[in-house]
């Protein structure tokens, strides 16, 4: 009881310290499972290729910054166009509000039709001038926080000389996030293609955008799928070129492709490398997403394992690794029990 009590009250130290420390914590913890993620490729070019470690690692960092000042780019220019279609966007609205409302069974209520219509045209156009300064403020944050993020991954890429392949804890922590980051990274970026592909067929605007969010989106366990999913439903609905047949198109096949995905291409590659059990995994999200943001949300599984790892180590510890992977203890049957010796007392090779 004391040890729990012990493990209760440093788990809210810890809660309230990542809290507090938040603004440092979060690019530094990206930062290292970033360095995770890309350490192999400077490993295979150094080793491969026969490049020398420090110029595979500026490469590596190179065409990384490359490809998210391209991603920053295209989402830039998508919120440019979302912002240029605005108007249109608030027309559709105020079509579908007068459809709503020139139904019978509105005239039941006694509301003015016009008087009402008008409140719900100007509350949706406020809602849609404050997304789209949500768009600007997040956007201007990812860049900030990028910068920071790119400075601790440079010195955590250039402080290791050498892939050497460490033992111990420190081994199977790097073997575990490294496979898990690899094979996550791969399936989540065959989901986002292949989402871009279907929305861009069906001529959804903001296709690769969507395609984007899915592919960040797919790191998140069970609720980042769903919200992929239906994130291009208000831009479907709100188009007047879309009827039913397309909107459900867009909505129901990248649907499926994150359902099969999910539930049949993730556990062939990825097994239970993590062991980590669903409804731990789903309670980390949560806890992450209050602590730290969408931010604790990507790293919250990865770190999870690695919190298992670290307390599977230590004796006093131990049993609540296996909470955390889902197992429980099997009994000891008493013909299981140690070898005794003929005074009755277990032996010392048995007792160790």
């Amino acid at each position: 009881m004391e040890t729990l009590c012990l493990l209760i009250l440093t788990a809210l130290a810890l809660g309230a310290a990542a809290w507090w420390l938040r603004e440092v914590l979060v690019p530094f913890v990206f930062a290292v499972f970033l360095n995770f993620a890309l350490r192999p490729l400077i490993d295979l070019m150094h080793l491969r290729l026969r490049l020398p470690r420090p110029l595979a690692t500026a490469i590596t960092l190179l065409v990384g910054v490359l490809v998210m000042v391209s991603l920053a780019a295209v989402v830039s220019a998508s919120v440019m166009q979302l912002t240029q279609s605005g108007q249109d966007y608030q027309a559709r609205v105020g079509q579908l509000l007068e459809r709503v409302l020139a139904w019978p069974w509105m005239n039941r209520f006694g509301l003015d039709p016009q008087r009402l219509l008008s409140s719900l045209v100007d509350s949706a156009a406020a809602s849609f001038t404050q997304i789209l300064g949500g768009l600007f403020n997040a956007l201007f944050s990812l860049v900030s926080h990028g910068v920071v993020v790119l400075i601790y991954l440079v010195f955590l890429l250039f402080g290791s000389t050498s892939p050497s392949r460490s033992e111990g804890v420190w081994g199977d922590i790097r073997s575990s996030i490294e496979h898990y980051l690899s094979a996550k990274a791969g399936i989540s970026l065959f989901v986002g293609a292949l989402t871009w592909l279907v929305l861009y067929l069906l001529g959804v605007p903001l296709a690769l955008v969507f395609g984007l969010l899915a592919f960040a989106l797919n790191f998140i366990p069970n609720i980042g799928p769903i919200v992929a999913t239906l994130l291009p439903l208000p831009v479907v609905l709100l188009s007047p070129d879309f009827g039913l047949w397309i909107a459900s198109l867009a909505i129901v096949v990248p649907g499926t492709v994150h359902f099969v995905v999910g539930h049949l291409v993730e556990p062939r590659v990825m097994g239970h490398r993590l062991e980590l059990d669903p409804v731990v995994v789903l309670l980390t999200l949560m806890l992450a997403s209050v602590v730290w943001g969408p931010v604790g949300m990507l790293l919250a599984t990865p770190m999870t394992a690695v919190a298992r790892i670290l307390l599977a180590r230590m004796p006093l510890t131990a049993p609540v690794a296996v909470v955390l992977a889902g197992r429980a203890r099997r009994p000891v049957h008493p013909e299981e029990n140690p070898v005794a010796d003929e005074t009755g007392e277990e032996s010392p090779a048995s007792q160790a």
